[in-house]
């Protein structure tokens, strides 16, 4: 990584210094870096003094979930709204075949998929169909192979009277499942229409 032999020490430190004029970019030129210090034999990374949003997202998803499963909607909705905010997609989108981190990026996927549909549970408990259906559409994109998402996003969209939507997501659903497994879905927007 830094090369052997005496440049090493060097390309180190230039590294470090890289990183910390990209970290605080208006840091007096020779001013301690409130990210990065010296430690005796090396260097150490301030952990406190850095926010992660996947650590803000998980917290915000427990606490929201937390109080959902105590029967506190009202509890759970700030909080549930936080972490859906916090969600812009998978952990590290950008390094897609990181294998260290397939595991993280599916917990976090799966933490998300039940933020939505607490949140999709709240809205459709106080009749905000609206904000409802935007939490399942997100919910039905995230987990596309989902069936009981597709169902309620179908199901709503019938209840609000969006026919040609539900139609149209249906034959998508029904493309992707079949392109995916072989087969149809267990999914029939008939059985659904009854539910409105």
């Amino acid at each position: 990584l830094w090369q052997s032999g005496r440049a090493a020490p060097t390309n180190v430190r230039q590294a470090v210094h890289t990183l910390r004029d990209r970290l605080e970019p208006k840091r007096a030129k020779h001013g301690r870096s409130s990210f990065v210090s010296v430690r005796r034999g090396g260097y150490e990374l301030e952990i406190a003094n850095i926010w992660f949003d996947a650590d803000d997202f998980e917290a915000s998803s427990r606490t929201g979930l937390a109080a959902m499963q105590a029967d506190d909607p009202e509890a759970a909705e700030p909080a549930l709204t936080r972490a859906s905010a916090l969600y812009k997609g998978d952990f590290l989108a950008d390094e897609p075949y990181a294998e260290w981190a397939f595991a993280e990026r599916d917990r976090l996927r799966d933490l998300a998929a039940k933020v939505l549909r607490a949140l999709a549970e709240i809205k459709l408990a106080t009749d905000d169909l609206d904000l409802a259906a935007e939490h399942l559409q997100r919910l039905a994109e995230l987990e596309p192979y989902d069936l009981d998402a597709q169902r309620e996003l179908l199901a709503l969209m019938l209840r609000r009277g969006r026919h040609a939507d539900a139609h149209r997501r249906y034959e998508l659903v029904r493309r992707r499942y079949r392109r995916a497994f072989g087969e149809d879905p267990d999914l029939a927007l008939a059985g659904l229409n009854g539910n409105r």
